[in-house]
């Protein structure tokens, strides 16, 4: 590869880009998506998301195509491209969930990331109170409170949640997320270190499929 020095080999540079943002125009949908998953996902978003959106119309289409964004992994540490979803402002992320989440993503993992806050929880909450989110990780995320959990209550579809190693998540809290979403039947609240009553989740016993609950050394295992 070298830096084209004559004016014939710019040239022959700006045809051969016109030819293939032309071919890659032609492209169906289809395509674009399966090039765009095997390149990883929307976490990477400032590696080639966005350059792919500037190359032409239908890239840019296909950047927000629904079937990239039904599943959305932002968690820290897994699969080692996400430096980019982690430098994302609290406001960026649920910016971006607005453009291009909004009634289409149905698994979203924000786990470990720290600008995940309560408002970015509540913003979550609002934003998919009509679905069709099924399942959300926001654990280790240090700045979310127990607080600020049952929130999610309004989330319609909300089946899976995970929540672990909130030091500040107390029974309370899980009460009336419960009593909030009654389609929850996956709850992972590992080395959530403050529950305490297991009557909380047993009162509901029938309707767990998946309940995780190692590390929380104040519950009886008994009960």
């Amino acid at each position: 590869h070298c830096e084209p020095r004559c004016i014939g080999c710019r040239l022959l540079l700006a045809c051969a880009e016109r030819c293939c943002r032309a071919m890659l125009q032609e492209w169906p949908d289809a395509l674009h998506v399966a090039l765009l998953r095997n390149l990883g996902g929307p976490q990477h978003v400032e590696g080639y998301l966005w350059p792919y959106a500037s190359l032409c119309r239908s890239c840019a289409a296909a950047t927000a195509a629904p079937a990239l964004w039904r599943e959305v992994d932002l968690g820290v540490g897994r699969g080692g491209g996400l430096r980019a979803a982690a430098a994302l402002s609290a406001a960026e992320l649920l910016g971006l969930l607005r453009r291009h989440g909004r009634g289409v993503v149905e698994r979203l993992c924000l786990n470990g990331l720290e600008v995940v806050d309560d408002g970015v929880v509540r913003g979550i909450a609002e934003l998919f109170a009509d679905g069709p989110l099924r399942a959300l990780d926001v654990g280790n995320c240090c700045q979310v409170t127990g607080a600020a959990l049952p929130s999610l209550g309004r989330v319609a579809t909300l089946q899976e949640l995970g929540a672990a190693c909130n030091t500040t998540l107390e029974d309370r809290h899980i009460a009336v997320l419960c009593e909030r979403c009654p389609g929850l039947v996956r709850l992972d609240v590992r080395f959530c270190e403050w529950l305490a009553d297991a009557s909380v989740l047993t009162r509901r016993r029938g309707a767990w499929a998946a309940l995780q609950l190692d590390g929380c050394f104040r519950l009886e295992a008994s009960q």
